[in-house]
């Protein structure tokens, strides 16, 4: 119906995952675990049916990214 596009919860989970690695410097392990809950979050969004997987992608491009500029914004001093 268009209502469910991006996915704000996988949106929300992964601009925080993001923010949390890079705040805390973590190591690959660390930040893999991580992203896998994350992922697990965008995936039981499918499994209850209130996204599609196109919804749940978008959702961890646009919180990824949004992690990222929000990282470099802060260590810009901005």
């Amino acid at each position: 119906k268009g209502d469910s596009f991006p996915s704000g919860h996988t949106t929300q989970i992964f601009f925080l995952m993001t923010l949390f690695i890079h705040s805390f410097q973590l190591g690959f392990v660390a930040a893999a675990a991580l992203y896998a809950v994350a992922a697990l979050v965008g995936l039981t969004r499918i499994y209850v049916g209130a996204h599609y997987p196109r919804d749940v992608i978008a959702g961890m491009v646009l919180g990824s990214v949004w992690g990222i500029l929000a990282t470099l914004l802060d260590s810009a001093g901005l």
